[in-house]
């Protein structure tokens, strides 16, 4: 069955002013009562005596449901951007890491938060300061495992296993550490037999993908900051996710290398959930978790026959396996419903080349490979289904300068009972050095009977000034295929903002997809590269 492809429901321009065009856009702001769109250029700073820039120079542009131009204010206000909390702070907060014999180690230090006016986002930089090494009640020290870090409190949850000779190697422990390096252990569990971390990771919802979000928040470690001191992300937006396998010791307790088990911890290093999960592949190397809300997803590549650290075993001297060249024979995916694993599947790469599509026009068609996949996005439908995104790549060595360089984009999707319903290989629009430095970007939109698969093409860069600042930008364009979500049937790819068979508009890099409560919609947001001219496209998503 061929899908027809969709088509742009409308499609606006708007010229702005030159003092906009010199300035930036700040903010944009959808008021669900009057249907307007909002868009906030900030055209020049202010200065308050303490050097704040407390109040800026505001040009608002106000568009109607349709994106026709009502009206534009200018005005000098108090900076609005919700974001903001001053041009500098300061949290104090503590890092948690093992030094070189193992010993869980903790130091102070402040996070220094400087306010970036061009991406309306904050830059962090860490000091590190004192140091102690905790121990438990019998004076045995830690060894670290994982940890996850609290922005907004500065609090560290840190998961952790006693080292001595009378302790349980069994128990596991977590510490929640506040910025005075005093810790308390908020709970803790023993296994029966030996068990290795298969992934610890935040699980984002989501609803997560459509929040503003600059991509300035990275630590920028100073330079007496040690290797691994880096966070494993932030616990005050996401609770995070354990999964544990067998190790190949407990084979000598008749364990079973197919007995995982799923912890979901939260912001207070509280275990709210545990979950046996029986897993159909034993070494099963999880790359992501994700959750709707009501449901859990936890997936990655899988091989069937070993214990799991039997062929990914614990790092030796700081060595992790070398999971990039091993061969995966299967793809395992589990999902988590009301404190149960309602499901497990495995599918195989013949069935999965057995479900290989392609848009129509496509003549040929990639496909994933089991090796080599950078995972992107996911995305659920309605029926409990999820699409997962992600790119094949590979390795390349370019004046003694090894990095990767990303290649087809693949997406799977899966019914609601875990089952393959289809894989889609698609050949990018844009092959060019840019397009092959960085993963493409990709967003699913869900509809009443199709979704909706967008995949960010780039077409190069641009360097220009924006206010005071000299940037770089990424030119952009939108690139969309519908997929019948009864038969997975795909349409083809059309790609947005073209004038003539080549890119005009292309996507702005913070906000390429407007803030609207309509959920039938996407409505993509571009400028031309003088940056002169608005562009609004907006897809109906049927």
């Amino acid at each position: 069955m061929q899908v027809s492809a969709q088509k742009l429901a409308l499609e606006r321009t708007y010229e702005i002013t030159g003092k906009s065009k010199r300035g930036y856009l700040d903010e944009v702001i959808y008021d669900d009562a009057s249907k307007t769109t909002q868009l906030s250029f900030v055209t020049r700073e202010t200065t308050n005596l303490t050097g704040s820039k407390s109040k800026v120079k505001y040009q608002q542009y106000f568009f109607d449901k349709d994106f026709n131009f009502l009206k534009m204010d200018e005005k000098i206000d108090v900076y609005q951007n919700k974001r903001y909390r001053g041009d500098t702070y300061t949290v104090d907060g503590v890092s948690v890491e093992n030094n070189m014999v193992g010993t869980f180690v903790l130091r102070k230090k402040q996070i220094i938060y400087t306010w970036d006016w061009f991406f309306g986002g904050y830059r962090k930089k860490i000091k590190l300061l004192d140091k102690v090494k905790p121990k438990d009640d019998a004076g045995n020290k830690y060894t670290l495992l994982r940890k996850f870090e609290n922005d907004e409190t500065g609090d560290v949850i840190a998961l952790v296993r006693a080292k001595g000779k009378n302790t349980n190697p069994n128990e596991y422990v977590f510490l929640r550490i506040d910025n005075n390096l005093v810790f308390d252990i908020t709970d803790k569990a023993t296994f029966d037999d030996p068990q290795v971390i298969a992934g610890a990771m935040l699980i984002p919802s989501i609803s997560q993908e459509d929040e503003d979000d600059s991509g300035l928040d990275e630590e920028e470690p100073g330079d007496d900051a040690p290797d691994g001191a880096d966070d494993q992300g932030d616990l005050s937006t996401s609770d995070a996710g354990f999964v544990f396998a067998p190790g190949a010791k407990g084979k000598k307790g008749n364990a079973d290398a197919h007995d995982y088990t799923f912890w979901r911890v939260n912001a207070a290093g509280k275990i709210i959930e545990k979950v046996a999960i029986k897993t159909a592949a034993s070494v099963w190397n999880i790359n992501q978790m994700v959750t709707t809300g009501k449901s859990i997803y936890i997936m990655g590549p899988a091989n069937e026959g070993k214990f799991y650290d039997q062929v990914i075993g614990a790092p030796v001297l700081g060595m992790a396996p070398d999971l990039e060249n091993m061969k995966w024979k299967l793809f395992q995916l589990c999902r988590v419903t009301g404190g149960a694993s309602e499901y497990v599947t495995v599918t195989d790469l013949d069935e999965f080349e057995s479900k290989l599509q392609a848009p129509p026009s496509q003549k040929k068609t990639p496909s994933y490979k089991g090796k080599r996949f950078h995972f992107t996005a996911a995305d659920a439908y309605h029926d409990g289904s999820i699409l997962i995104c992600g790119q094949n790549y590979e390795w390349v060595t370019k004046s003694k300068v090894r990095r990767k360089s990303y290649r087809d984009v693949v997406m799977f999707y899966f019914d609601n009972g875990g089952k393959l319903k289809g894989q889609y290989g698609v050949r990018r629009e844009e092959n060019n050095k840019y397009a092959k430095l960085v993963p493409a970007g990709q967003k699913i939109n869900t509809g009443k009977s199709a979704v909706y698969w967008t995949i960010f093409e780039m077409d190069g860069i641009r360097e220009e000034r924006e206010g005071k600042y000299r940037v770089t930008k990424a030119l952009i364009y939108p690139s969309v295929a519908r997929i019948d979500a009864a038969t997975g049937a795909i349409g083809d790819f059309v790609q947005f903002g073209i004038v003539n068979e080549k890119p005009k508009y292309y996507l702005h890099n913070r906000m390429p997809i407007l803030p609207m409560s309509e959920e039938n919609a996407i409505v993509y947001l571009g400028v031309d590269k003088p940056g002169c001219t608005l562009w609004f496209g907006k897809v109906i998503l049927e």
